[in-house]
């Protein structure tokens, strides 16, 4: 139950793998309204999303390392950018195709859409109760997956 256009609107993880191994940078046109772009910038170990400087405030993002927010200047225009830097772009890859998708499809206006899809990822990856610290154990031991054989697995597939 996968929607085709949905999928066929990003670049594929393959794909950015490769202009990733190529080193050069790269800006994509995400289709929709309003204009988004994918900005890759391999030699600085960066991913961005690139759309017209929002009218409101910019989110505050400097409780995270690897993720900010800036306006810049380009094309003529000023421009918000949402980066991602680490090593770890092509894990961080669908978060950005997640904000595109709530800006575009959604129309959440940019800065809540950030907020939003930041806050949904940190529930998902936060641990609750006293199982917690077993799963964190369980992780570290090796033995993830005897810990999670109960739970369902569904896939995103991104083109």
């Amino acid at each position: 139950m996968t929607d085709p256009d949905l999928h066929a609107r990003h670049l594929s993880r393959d794909g950015l793998a490769d202009y990733l191994a190529a080193a050069a940078p790269a800006v994509i046109k995400i289709d929709g309204d309003p204009v988004l772009y994918l900005v890759i910038e391999p030699a600085l170990h960066r991913l961005a999303l690139r759309t017209p400087l929002p009218r409101k405030n910019v989110p505050d993002l400097s409780t995270y390392r690897h993720v900010s927010a800036v306006a810049i200047h380009w094309n003529d225009r000023q421009w918000f950018e949402l980066r991602i830097d680490g090593r770890m772009l092509l894990d961080a890859y669908p978060v950005l195709c997640s904000i595109a998708d709530r800006v575009q499809m959604h129309r959440i206006d940019v800065g809540p859409a950030v907020t939003d899809a930041l806050a949904s990822l940190k529930e998902l990856l936060s641990s609750y109760g006293d199982g917690s610290a077993k799963s964190r154990r369980s992780v570290s031991s090796g033995s993830f997956s005897s810990s999670v054989a109960s739970s369902k697995t569904v896939a995103c597939p991104i083109r």
